[in-house]
């Protein structure tokens, strides 16, 4: 959306075959060194490139966001970023933290209970429930516990993370019972500015949302307000929560700081990108709202999300059939991604994957997981981020001592 408005726009990213290189809108993709295994280089990579490239604004849209706040005052010697401060940061990016921000400030949520090690496990709690680490994207790191032999992959899962020291606290959370919807927001010092609701219509990949209809609830928009503020929250935020239908009440289940997909919130009459370019920029950003039943899809995370759980191409050859007929989930609903008039190399990924999982539905998981390693933030970024801002902030805060 932001090429078509006239942005020139770089990306770095370390997959040469990213999503992002398939579109005309897109000047230049650099590889850059992957955040979740390698951050201290990333920093460095990121850096460097900032300094040696004339940019207006750096826009974090994935978990990157994390480093930009550990490194924002750097990166404002050479360019406009919008993200919140790192102490604020910290309380959101981990599930941990939030879920204790939560119960201090009152924030809807489910009955959470923080468990922090494999041997404190809750043996006896009833199922089902989920097993969340506070690190984890696209659903990695968050297991559904039904039965006592799923009980007992998930702690196995959990050892390996701990032997791997990829592992800290970690949440066992009750489920609620309702339909989950998502909140996405740009703030401005404190104040929001832009909010987009939708509600998931077709399951993703690790249980997100591939297809979405867009929804406007003013209790959502409330208890934002009430959490940027108490932040002092600035640039990008996503919610995910439980709304139950019948009885209106809600719990908020994951936080997400930063943007995520935004075609579905500019579909329905909201530009969250040009937003959080407004804020980077000290911009002021006119209000707009959503419209209510704006339906969109991305064919490409519904292909992939229906092959993990059926790996058989009459599985896959269905959902491309439904998606191109528009018919079923797909009825009135727009691609998010693959657009043929607009961006026809767009088409191009989506093309691919749905041909290769013709030939071999069984390589979905494998699909999936390199791409959400490519943008993921694990335990081990997390911790190497705080100690990159630690160590940044004393060698900023300390006098220096000179010797006469």
């Amino acid at each position: 959306m932001l090429g078509a408005m006239g942005h020139l726009i770089d990306i770095l990213d370390p997959d040469p075959y990213c999503i992002c290189r398939f579109s005309r809108f897109i000047r230049k993709v650099y590889l850059s060194p992957r955040l979740s295994d390698a951050p201290r280089e990333f920093e460095s990579f990121l850096l460097s490139h900032v300094r040696d490239h004339a940019y207006d604004v750096v826009l974090p849209v994935h978990e990157h966001a994390f480093m930009l706040s550990a490194i924002s005052d750097e990166i404002r010697k050479h360019c406009a970023v919008a993200v919140a401060p790192f102490e604020a940061f910290e309380r959101l990016q981990s599930k941990v933290r939030f879920f204790e921000l939560a119960g201090t400030l009152h924030v809807p949520h489910p009955p959470t209970q923080v468990v922090t090690s494999p041997a404190s496990f809750p043996l006896g709690k009833p199922m089902p429930y989920y097993v969340k680490t506070a690190f984890g994207t696209a659903g990695d790191g968050t297991w559904r516990v039904s039965s006592d032999a799923e009980r007992t992959k998930v702690l196995e899962a959990l050892h390996v993370r701990q032997s791997a020291g990829n592992l800290g606290p970690f949440l066992v959370q009750d489920i609620v019972p309702g339909k989950l919807e998502v909140a996405q927001s740009v703030f401005q010092n404190g104040k929001l500015v832009a909010i987009h609701g939708y509600r998931q219509q077709i399951e993703g990949v690790g249980g997100s949302a591939s297809g979405r209809i867009s929804v406007h609830r003013p209790e959502i928009v409330s208890t934002l307000r009430h959490l940027g503020k108490s932040l002092n929250w600035h640039g990008a935020l996503m919610l995910d929560y439980m709304l139950n239908d019948s009885t209106g009440e809600f719990w908020f289940i994951d936080p997400n700081p930063r943007l995520g997909e935004t075609m579905n919130a500019v579909l329905a009459g909201v530009n969250l990108p040009q937003a959080l370019v407004c804020v980077s920029q000290e911009e002021t950003v006119k209000w707009t709202d959503t419209k209510d039943g704006i339906r969109s899809h991305i064919l490409l995370s519904a292909l992939l999300a229906v092959a993990i759980k059926n790996p058989s191409r009459r599985a896959v050859l269905r959902e491309i059939m439904l998606a191109v007929c528009r018919v079923g989930q797909y009825a009135d609903s727009r691609e998010e991604v693959a657009s043929i008039g607009n961006d026809f190399l767009s088409v191009l990924p989506t093309a691919a994957v749905a041909i290769r999982l013709l030939a071999r539905p069984g390589a979905a998981q494998s699909i999936a997981a390199r791409a959400i390693r490519n943008y993921s933030l694990s335990e081990h970024a997390a911790n190497a981020i705080e100690a990159i801002r630690r160590s940044r902030h004393l060698t900023e805060s300390e006098p220096a001592l000179v010797n006469q």
